[in-house]
């Protein structure tokens, strides 16, 4: 019998928006633990802790009850794919950091204790959306000790982190998926761990970071690169501080995500040659650009 075919991707691009993929995911992270679920019935709109509404239900399942932890971007676009996904969920817990900070929502909408949401005990599935790579990493340890199946979007906590969660979420039987930090719009995960199961993958290159990819093509057309970061900050594309995407932070967690999906390896973060889009080898290679080459992070 012949062995595995081997199989290549070249030039992904892993730049689309992956709030709504984390909803997809964690569809598939629940039913990993339960029947199949009625997906034609509308979620609860209203996302404070309350009586399950009963009106437009259209299956005797009880709903998927969520926490959500973090409410940025991440948070607030994965909030928006749920609303308008359908399916029968209930939106238990927002969880936040600061009371100060203003938020689309009223503040009687968040809970600001990660402690108190898990004494609730009242949710079935974890969605790690924050910003700190600490307090995600705790939010995620305590979840997949207890048994309860988790989706992140936190790259930078995943791939610092990710022997011992992937080792936490065999030992307690807890679904842990990461679709939304890597290219979640494509799927690319799912890809290489389910479609590609019992393939050879010979090797994963892509355009990791959309950041980057949107200021180079910029430089590419002649502007400055000031001017096109100003630009990517203006429309939403880059960050005040674009430090981890355009030093190339950002895409070595995402390629460490990757190698794991794809060949099975753990690499830290810490030993990945990082090059990023500025500096003088990034000037260098700019000025020394011949006609009609284009310069990419890849």
């Amino acid at each position: 019998m012949a062995g595995p075919q081997p199989f290549s991707i070249a030039n992904l691009n892993l730049n689309e928006p992956k709030s709504k993929n984390a909803a997809q995911q964690m569809l598939l992270a629940k039913e990993e633990q339960s029947e199949p679920i009625d997906h034609n019935v509308d979620m609860i709109e209203n996302p404070e802790p309350a009586t399950p509404q009963t009106d437009n239900m259209q299956s005797d399942q009880s709903p998927i009850r969520i926490a959500l932890f973090g409410y940025g971007v991440v948070g607030q676009g994965f909030h928006k794919a749920l609303q308008t996904a359908g399916g029968n969920f209930e939106l238990r817990h927002i969880v936040v950091k600061s009371k100060e900070k203003e938020r689309p929502l009223p503040q009687k909408w968040f809970g600001f204790s990660v402690a108190d949401a898990f004494a609730a005990a009242d949710f079935d599935l974890v969605v790690e959306a924050t910003n700190h790579a600490e307090d995600g990493f705790e939010i995620v340890r305590t979840a997949l000790s207890l048994g309860l199946p988790v989706v992140s979007a936190s790259k930078k906590m995943l791939a610092t982190n990710l022997a011992e969660l992937i080792g936490l979420a065999a030992e307690y039987d807890a679904p842990l998926r990461w679709e939304a930090a890597v290219g979640g719009a494509i799927p690319v995960i799912s890809i290489l761990t389910s479609y590609l199961q019992g393939q050879e993958v010979l090797s994963v290159q892509g355009i990791l970071n959309g950041t980057s990819n949107y200021i180079l093509t910029q430089t590419n057309a002649g502007h400055s690169y000031e001017a096109a970061l100003a630009e990517a900050q203006a429309k939403g594309f880059a960050e005040t501080d674009p430090s981890s995407d355009v030093d190339g932070h950002d895409a070595a967690y995402k390629l460490c995500l990757l190698s794991y999906a794809a060949f099975g390896a753990i690499i830290s973060p810490d030993d990945v040659k990082v090059q990023g889009i500025r500096g003088p080898v990034a000037e260098a290679l700019r000025q020394e650009g011949k006609p009609g080459q284009k310069l990419k992070l890849i």
